[in-house]
This record gives C-alpha cells, structure tokens and sequence, in this order.
C-alpha cells in the first residue's frame, strides 16, 4: 500500500472514529444497499486534486446523528447529505495536512454532492489507479479516494 492509499485509510477511519463514534473495519461489507451519496472536495495548493467520500443514504444519515447527536425524530432529510458533506470536507483536510504538512496552503472548494445508485455505480467513478480505500462502518461499505493529484 502506497503512502498516499494508508494514510487515506487512516484519515477516513480517524474522522469517522472521532467525529461519528463508528467503529471502522478494514473489511469490506459489501452489501446490497442501494441510494448511496457521494461527496467530491477540490482542492488547489502546492498540488491539485480532490477527495471522494461514498457511502449509503442510511449509514449517512445514522452517521449525522451520531455527529450532531440529535434524536432521529428531530432530524431532516438533509441530515445525510449534511453529513456526507462535512466528512469529507474533515477527511480532505487532515489528509492534506498529514501528506504535506502544516506548511502547504490549500484552497478547498465546496464540497459537491450527488445521489449514486448503488455500489457498482461507486467502483464505477473510482479512478482505476487513484489511492482509494474500501472500508466498513456497522457492517456497511465506505468508499474515498484521492483523484487528479497533479
């Protein structure tokens, strides 16, 4: 595993960790959830490129509660995009700063968010050579990677 692929494995598992109170797996569970979100964050600096984040509709949204600690009568429909979105804006910025130091001054964009419809249509966006990590949280598959680094 290359040095850009373990440290996106230990960001993504450190955020949800921290941030969600999940417990991560390095096992892929890959299942047959259905109405997944995915999350893209440019980013411009001494390099250039963007941060993915994919995951299911439902984990998201049980991940947004455990963020925000709401009672889930209370929360929106919004609450899974909300959180998709602001994962990924914590992940790309702890991986950033983990690969090029405290130094480098980065410019991230808003992240992007769009509805996928299942795992395949996920692998299928995944650049075939980007450091990417395939991971599980309560036995649901995560999915980030690294793109257009140049």
């Amino acid at each position: 595993m290359d040095k850009e692929t373990e440290q996106l494995r230990q960001v993504v598992a450190d955020v949800l960790e921290r941030f969600a109170f999940s417990f991560v797996d390095d096992e892929e569970q890959r299942g047959q959830d259905t109405d997944w979100l995915q999350a893209d964050l440019a980013f411009a600096g001494p390099v250039q490129g963007a941060v993915s984040l994919a995951l299911p509709r439902e984990l998201a949204f049980e991940l947004g509660l455990s963020i925000l600690g709401v009672d889930p009568g209370s929360a929106s429909a919004e609450l899974a995009e909300d959180a998709v979105k602001e994962l990924t804006n914590i992940i790309c910025g702890e991986l950033l700063y983990r690969l090029h130091g405290a130094q480098a001054v980065f410019n991230l964009g808003v992240p992007a968010l769009r509805a996928v419809a299942d795992d395949e249509a996920v692998e299928q966006a995944m650049p075939p050579a980007a450091p990417a990590v395939r991971l599980s949280v309560e036995g649901r598959s995560v999915k980030a990677w690294l793109s257009a680094v140049a």
